[in-house]
């Protein structure tokens, strides 16, 4: 069984496992990523079990579906909602959920509506107020970007209803980042590996209002009705794409990517 290829409900569980370690403190930043990527490009059940041995076993009867036979989904579809399931700072984790309140009509490249900020997480239990998920919060966040760094192009951002993770490369070091923890200001950001090949995505291109009319509808899109935490990425990868995830009480999970115009390229709906 051991040299069979992992189901994709494996992989999505050996993430979780490492979410849960990196969460406690028992895994590094970089070899959170490294045991991560290596789970999504595993290719038999025992190269997958081996990355997560030193952490727990599955538990009692989790043989089918959790390093076991079973169904086969898409791959990628399944390990994303996977990593969203633990809140980490740079970038895997979990925002409080808040429904966008309002969508004003404004650009990307708008004013600061921005007010403090800490050089820790909060906690995702804390209330947390919705800014950031409204056009006004994510102008805001373009707009501190600019002014930081002199232009609005990023690796990653990460945004959650109250604070943002922003991954810009070292200029002259390509395989060397920095993510930057954001609530109305920058920290003073913390240094991370940078994968061969990432691309970069200009945040001033984002199409606001409507990238806020997904954040709005994106529960009924993923088929999570109730959800407890959202957040949304805007990245460089497949040209530049925002991706919109949804996760309930009970660890179900959905997400959809569209491009920074606000079309939906795919629906990632959650398994009922």
């Amino acid at each position: 069984m051991l040299d069979q290829a992992p189901p994709a409900k494996d992989i999505a569980y050996a993430c979780m496992l490492l979410n849960s370690a990196y969460a406690a403190g028992r895994l590094d930043g970089e070899e959170h990523r490294t045991r991560v990527d290596a789970a999504m490009s595993a290719t038999t059940i025992g190269e997958l079990r081996s990355l997560t041995n030193d952490l727990r076993s599955p538990p009692p009867g989790a043989v089918l579906g959790q390093y076991g036979s079973g169904p086969v989904r898409s791959r990628r579809a399944v390990v994303t909602a996977a990593i969203i399931g633990v809140s980490a700072a740079v970038g895997y984790g979990l925002g409080v959920a808040t429904r966008p309140g309002s969508r004003d009509t404004v650009t990307a490249g708008g004013g600061d509506a921005g007010n403090g900020w800490a050089t820790t997480a909060p906690s995702p239990t804390a209330a947390a107020p919705r800014a950031l998920h409204t056009a006004a919060g994510f102008s805001a966040l373009v707009a501190a970007v600019s002014r930081k760094f002199g232009d609005t192009v990023v690796d990653d951002a990460t945004v959650y209803p109250d604070y943002a993770v922003v991954t810009r490369g070292v200029p002259g070091e390509p395989a060397h980042a920095m993510n930057y923890y954001y609530k109305g200001g920058f920290d003073k950001g913390t240094p991370t590996p940078r994968q061969p090949g990432t691309g970069t995505v200009d945040l001033s291109r984002v199409d606001v209002g409507k990238v806020m009319d997904l954040l709005a509808s994106a529960p009924q899109t993923v088929a999570v009705p109730q959800p407890k935490s959202t957040y949304f990425i805007v990245d460089g990868m497949m040209g530049s794409r925002v991706v919109i995830y949804e996760t309930d009480s009970y660890n179900v999970s959905g997400y959809l990517i569209a491009g920074l115009d606000g079309a939906v390229d795919s629906v990632h709906a959650a398994p009922h």
